[in-house]
């Protein structure tokens, strides 16, 4: 056969002149034998004429064009042979971290513009050594048309600095020796990876994480463990075959998996009072190096302060870092998107899929959208929610969700929010028809919607309810626009269309219609934020004088009393009915991280197993969260366990789940929202309604970070 073969707009553009069965064999075999990385999202084939006469078969250059419809590649995982090589002492790739072919390496992290070619990344300006060009040239050669293809002679540089900014040692073997002997003598190591800073320390030493904790004032959210090989993560952690499948991916995700021995690790310093444990494996060179050096499980955490977002380069590290970490370890490759690492979780009952957070390795093409999903011609610009920012657009017949952004009420994260917008719409030179945002008129991001009519003057602006797209990101994922659905949407807060805080909701969707079908009772929103803030505010909000004075102090009573009886604002949130949950069960302090509370209801219930438990439901009325929780309390006055009530409050939600369901009739049931982030609860609901059909989410986060894909999946399939 001969032609040519092209990067362009569109995709992979193949040119060949053949007969009509040589070609049929040829495009079975391109699909048969693609390479492990590539996702083949469509392929269609057509004749053309062609006046020139190939003299064999050839890659043509890429040719540059700004108008960009294809998905784009996410950071890859090093593989298996490119590490060999990186670790064999007689290979001239000996401790290069950034060892990498055409099925591995870094992609998404330094791409400046489209297609993925060497000039339109960070490493067009390392000129490749006579023998890496030859390796590049060679069809024959891992390396063939590998467009990160480099070496120690003509690559990345490193070096160990202390946190004064002084160099001890720019030589890779010292850069990787030094800095993991300072880890195993308690050190705090600043490195920064493919895809920006990681803040690593000995996840075996009780001072180390301590000391890491006290730093970064992170008091008692779980740290994530690296572990330097799949052996030692399996002695520790109990791991199915599809989380083993995943943690070994290329996409190489943090997975959160039960523990099964400690073992030498400081479990209470990592993961305070949980029995999971979120675990990784070296997926690049630079993490590799150091684990094999140490041989220990290492806590690796996002380098960044918190609420920040993950520093990308050593001038910003050394400011933000310099107080938290002893010594760095730098390299000169920028990193364009810097990014978190992606965490996914398996349920310990039913393997159900949870989606974490969606970042490296995940975001940001929408692969699991059927192929060229676009309604019409439309181009879309979808800002998302405040809490686990996230942006999505439809610039052409793909759709695109953005990497997990953070809280834009931080100002750097607010700021990051900007410039990936600007840096979508630049890469593909998008003029937005519309703009959606979320209802709530006081939301963060909002704040980008002036500047960007600004820009894009003739754009609409078009609203959409937060639980309504929470609603469409699983319908859309599901790609359930022809069916019946009932939508259990439950987390924390939402702006409701009544001006209530919405986050009980059930919905009906039919025929490109959403519906409130029904909601948890409403109770009192009482001093705003702060009530996620502490459990006890929740409390007295949904039982009042009931809780009992014994609980507060005649003051802090008489304010929450004022606010209960002015009923200013009302909820119909969950999350918070998990929050007086957890009060009710003895969590009688602060939180310091969101879904704290809930994660310490879900870690009791666990002590009672899957089997199921008691129901506190009123048999009447059973959407009320009020008579719910004194039904609790009556148990626990009756000498039941908190870990016995605390299951029989999930098996209790449930309940209600299926009590709704059985009043709408619905025999297809989908989940959203940050509470079915709980493994505990999806299986509870997966044991029983095992007669119905459950959509759960898997391939984007139940949380926040939904909704602007929700939003964008809203504005094309419901009718407005």
């Amino acid at each position: 056969m001969k032609g040519f073969v092209t990067n362009n707009a569109l995709g992979v553009q193949i040119v060949v002149c053949a007969t009509a069965d040589a070609l049929t064999d040829f495009v079975t075999q391109i699909q048969a034998q693609k390479p492990a990385a590539a996702q083949i999202v469509a392929v269609s084939v057509r004749e053309m004429e062609h006046a020139a006469e190939f003299e064999g078969f050839s890659i043509k250059p890429t040719q540059t064009t700004p108008n960009i419809n294809l998905p784009l590649t996410p950071d890859f995982a090093q593989c298996a042979q490119c590490a060999a090589q990186m670790l064999d002492p007689h290979d001239r790739r000996y401790f290069y971290p950034f060892t990498c072919c055409t099925q591995c390496g870094t992609r998404y992290a330094i791409t400046e513009k489209y297609p993925f070619e060497r000039e339109n990344t960070s490493l067009a300006t390392f000129k490749m050594c006579a023998t890496c060009q030859t390796e590049y040239d060679s069809p024959e050669d891992v390396r063939f048309h590998a467009q990160t293809n480099s070496c120690p002679d003509c690559g990345i540089k490193f070096w160990l600095t202390d946190n004064f900014g002084k160099i001890l040692t720019q030589e890779n073997q010292e850069v990787f020796g030094q800095a993991a002997k300072a880890l195993s003598e308690g050190k705090i190591l600043a490195v920064k990876n493919t895809s920006g800073y990681l803040l690593l320390c000995d996840a075996t030493s009780v001072q180390a994480v301590q000391q890491l904790r006290e730093r970064k004032r992170r008091p008692t959210k779980p740290l994530a463990v690296l572990f330097p090989d799949l052996a030692q993560l399996r002695q520790h952690v109990y791991l199915s075959e599809k989380a083993a499948a995943h943690i070994g991916s290329a996409e190489a995700p943090i997975v959160v998996a039960e523990v099964k021995n400690k073992g030498a690790i400081a479990l209470q310093e990592v993961a305070p009072n949980m029995d999971t444990l979120g675990c990784m494996l070296p997926y690049s060179g630079i993490l590799k190096l150091l684990a094999t050096q140490l041989n220990r499980p290492l806590v690796a955490t996002s380098g960044n302060l918190h609420g920040s977002p993950v520093c990308a380069d050593a001038p910003e590290a050394f400011e933000k870092l310099s107080g938290i970490a002893d010594l760095f370890i730098h390299h000169d490759l920028p990193v364009r998107h810097s990014q978190d690492d992606s965490v996914i979780r398996f349920t310990p009952k039913y393997d159900i899929k949870l989606v974490y957070r969606r970042a490296r390795g995940l975001a940001p093409s929408n692969y699991f959208e059927p192929t060229q999903n676009k309604v019409d011609n439309t181009k879309i610009l979808c800002l998302g929610s405040d809490l686990k920012s996230s942006v999505s657009l439809q610039p052409n017949s793909h759709s695109y969700t953005s990497e997990y952004l953070g809280d834009l009420g931080n100002y750097e994260t607010f700021q990051r929010f900007e410039a990936t917008l600007s840096s979508y719409a630049e890469t593909f030179s998008l003029k937005p028809d519309v703009i959606v945002h979320d209802l709530h008129p006081l939301y963060q991001s909002r704040q980008a919607i002036e500047p960007l009519q600004q820009r894009f003057p003739a754009a609409r602006l078009h609203a959409v309810q937060h639980h309504e797209a929470h609603f469409a990101a699983i319908l859309g994922e599901k790609n359930s626009w022809e069916n019946k659905v009932l939508g259990v949407i439950w987390d924390g807060t939402g702006y409701g269309t009544d001006a209530a805080i919405w986050g009980g909701e059930f919905f009906l969707y039919e025929k490109r219609k959403i519906s409130r079908a029904a909601h948890l009772n409403y109770f009192i929103w009482i001093l705003g934020d702060k009530m996620a803030k502490n459990p006890k505010i929740s409390a007295y909000a949904i039982l009042g004088d009931a809780l009992g004075q014994e609980n507060f102090e005649a003051n802090e009573q008489r304010i929450y009393a004022r606010q209960r009886e002015q009923k200013a604002v009302q909820t119909s949130s969950v999350g918070r009915l998990f929050d007086a949950a957890a009060y009710v069960l003895g969590f009688e302090r602060t939180v310091f991280f969101e879904g704290e509370a809930a994660m310490y209801v879900e870690q009791l219930a666990k002590m009672c197993g899957t089997d199921a438990k008691n129901v506190y439901l009123d048999s009447e009325d059973f959407l009320s969260g009020e008579k719910l929780l004194a039904n609790m309390r009556t148990a626990l006055g009756h000498g039941a366990s908190r870990a016995e009530v605390a299951a029989g409050f999930h098996w209790s939600l449930a309940k209600m789940i299926q009590k709704v369901a059985v009043q709408q009739g619905a025999t297809h049931i989908a989940f959203s929202g940050g509470v079915f982030q709980n493994a505990y609860l999806v299986d509870c609901i997966a044991q029983k309604m095992n007669d119905l059909t459950l959509s759960w989410h898997e391939h984007l986060p139940a949380n926040d970070e939904n909704i602007s894909y929700g939003q964008l999946k809203h504005y094309q399939y419901i009718l407005q």
